[in-house]
């Protein structure tokens, strides 16, 4: 913010952090507590099942992508991430449950995401 190599330009702040979509997962259930139990499903598949997915799953979670800091450290070499993924979704769980109004269930998608699970699910 303030910089003037950064106006007119995107520039990605994230983690040093490479993970796969398991890999987020696993760091989740890790969190939560709970073992990751994976069912793959093409994300053109879930889009057919549920159109309101089919911006969200067709853009950027649809393909392998890496989001890095290069621009951001070419403009702030000093940056440094100090928060690994694993350690932040804790943070992020332990606000969420000491917060009720971040609390917010959705009995019809989770029924829908169970439904997907059993008929793909090998």
């Amino acid at each position: 913010m303030g910089n003037p190599g950064a106006l007119g330009e995107a520039v990605n702040l994230v983690s040093d952090d490479v993970m796969t979509w398991n890999e987020i997962h696993q760091h989740l259930g890790r969190a939560l507590g709970l073992e990751l139990c994976t069912v793959h499903i093409a994300s053109g598949t879930l889009a057919r099942h549920n159109e309101e997915l089919y911006g969200s799953l067709l853009g950027d979670k649809a393909h392998n992508l890496y989001f890095d800091n290069s621009k951001l450290r070419r403009l702030v070499p000093e940056f440094q991430t100090r928060i690994r993924f694993a350690h932040a979704v804790r943070d992020i769980i332990r606000t969420m449950d000491a917060d009720p109004t971040l609390q917010r269930e959705d009995p019809e998608f989770d029924a829908w995401c169970d439904a997907m699970c059993d008929r793909y699910a090998t």
